[in-house]
């Protein structure tokens, strides 16, 4: 059975092993701000698998950072362009923060403003609601049991 893009991000991400290696390689591989350096190897992470669409998930990070570099270095810009335009779209964050997203990055809250700050807690408000009167989502569920 072929797994999904989404089944296979998701196997790898919640791999302890895996995530153990990728948070290692001593103090002088991270720079200053830990946390930064935490979002790259991941972002490297989930860019390999989507722009590949790679089914196998026993790579190291080591692998997967190796064959990211490859492929960077064999893919044009315009090429790259393409894949994220006709990419995939995953049910890895709320699509209310979609506009702050593609405007901050992945790290929307520590960049926005007050008032877009305001905004979004007014949305999570208004989202906490129906889920308390229709029920919760399947995918907040999910992530509860994997933390």
């Amino acid at each position: 059975m072929e797994l999904k893009i989404e089944e296979v991000i998701s196997k790898v991400m919640n791999d302890k092993t895996f995530l153990e290696g990728t948070f290692e390689g001593g103090k002088n591989y991270f720079p200053k701000d830990f946390r930064a350096a935490i979002k790259h190897k991941l972002a490297i992470v989930l860019n390999y698998y989507l722009i590949t669409s790679d089914t196998q998930t026993n790579y190291s990070f080591e692998d997967i950072l190796s064959r990211f570099q490859v492929l960077l270095k064999n893919t044009n810009e315009v090429e790259l362009r393409k894949i994220i335009k006709d990419g995939y779209l995953t049910h890895s964050f709320n699509g209310s923060s979609k506009e702050y997203m593609q405007k901050y990055g992945f790290d929307y809250m520590t960049k926005s403003n007050e008032q877009e700050l305001n905004e979004i807690n007014k949305k999570r408000e208004r989202l906490d609601y129906l889920s308390r009167k229709y029920g919760e989502n399947y995918y907040i569920k999910e992530a509860r049991k994997i933390r």
